[in-house]
């Protein structure tokens, strides 16, 4: 049976999340079980925009920080990496990496960033959604991997979590691509767990000390919740996660599919009591999976129903620069620019991915279900 050690850690002060992680890691048996000297292990962190962490939009520098130094005290090699959503280049990723603090961490333990941008085509012969996958050439090349989570909301997968992060191992323009391949989210689903059998992480970290409610995954509001969640299986510490923040297991797509592959069932949490952290007013969202459905109507009769009842995104032009980041990554091109450069839906084309509203830096697109107007 598998097992969860869920720790309260009331704050991001570098003293209470090491005491945290290293609590946590004794509870599993310590990190001697996977990592052993000499290995270059990734750290795999959830960097999805250049955002600062107190935005609550990424993994913490203080988690990585931790997970860092337990690496090194291992007598492993550990590289901090991720590929955000956006442009697929060296200096981008350099800006990602100094807003969200990850360079500070580097300056500060002598943890490698990874720079390189390179992607492998990699064979998923067991594949339910695809057969083959772009992903970074770091994950091939790492002799153990640890995803790093952020809790928060997400307006298509419910939640994001330690399985929703390893999404980040495909390159930033490719995600659009594998978007609008997989219409449905169940389908998009199955990636998520292809991909996490393909990385097949050696240990998942949920950041659940401060969370995103409400707009997440980007855009939502931070919200304390004071734990961090440690396991050797990823299903396991997002179901945790998901009951953190009142998620049953159904409500959570990559966690229900998960259950009917038999890759998550009864588990054993140690520490506190899931009941003694959860945050029972948490402000969730619904996945819009219904809106992908519906797609498979006639393309009138789609774009009349998707109009009247389908989530949607909401663009607030009073916010809006203009900065044509919804534009260049919406994966069905169903967004076009106005002649002052701000976006314009065409409804009868979204898919309801809303990577338009993750990937907004100025939080000027909101998710709103009923008529589009």
């Amino acid at each position: 049976m598998d097992t969860v050690a869920l720790i309260a850690c009331r704050d991001y002060r570098q003293d209470e999340v090491d005491r945290a992680l290293t609590q946590a890691l004794e509870k599993l048996g310590g990190l001697g079980n996977w990592i052993k000297p000499g290995m270059r292990v990734v750290i795999k962190a959830n960097l999805l925009l250049p955002k600062h962490p107190q935005a609550a939009a990424t993994t913490h520098p203080a988690v990585i920080h931790a997970l860092v130094r337990a690496v090194q005290a291992a007598g492993a090699q550990p590289l901090i990496a991720d590929c955000p959503g956006g442009p697929d280049n060296r200096a981008y990723l350099k800006h990602v990496y100094e807003a969200c603090g990850m360079a500070d961490v580097a300056r500060q333990t002598g943890a490698e960033l990874m720079l390189d941008t390179h992607a492998v085509e990699r064979p998923l012969p067991a594949g339910s959604a695809m057969k083959t996958l772009l992903q970074a050439a770091y994950i091939s090349q790492a002799d153990a991997v640890i995803t790093v989570g952020k809790l928060k909301t997400h307006g298509l997968a419910a939640m994001t979590g330690c399985v929703k992060n390893l999404y980040g191992t495909v390159p930033g323009v490719t995600k659009a691509d594998y978007h609008y391949r997989l219409g449905e989210i169940k389908d998009f689903a199955g990636l998520l767990l292809d991909i996490e059998r393909d990385v097949r992480p050696v240990l998942s970290v949920l950041d659940a000390v401060i969370g995103m409610e409400g707009a997440g995954p980007s855009n939502g509001t931070p919200r304390p919740i004071g734990a961090l969640v440690v396991g050797q299986n990823a299903h396991a510490v997002d179901d945790v996660g998901a009951r953190l923040i009142g998620y049953r297991r159904a409500d959570v797509p990559t966690l229900a599919l998960a259950q009917q592959r038999g890759l998550i069932g009864e588990y054993t949490v140690v520490g506190q009591r899931v009941e003694d952290l959860a945050v029972p007013d948490f402000k969730r969202v619904t996945p819009a999976g219904d809106a992908r459905l519906l797609k498979k109507l006639p393309r009138p009769v789609h774009a009349a129903v998707r109009k009247l009842i389908c989530p949607h995104p909401v663009f607030h032009y009073d916010a809006c620069v203009g900065c044509g980041a919804c534009i260049k990554n919406c994966p069905p091109k169903a967004l076009e620019a106005r002649a002052d450069k701000k976006p314009r839906l065409r409804a009868a084309d979204c898919i309801a991915c809303f990577c338009c509203q993750e990937l907004c830096p100025r939080g000027a697109i909101t998710i709103k279900r009923g008529p589009i107007r």
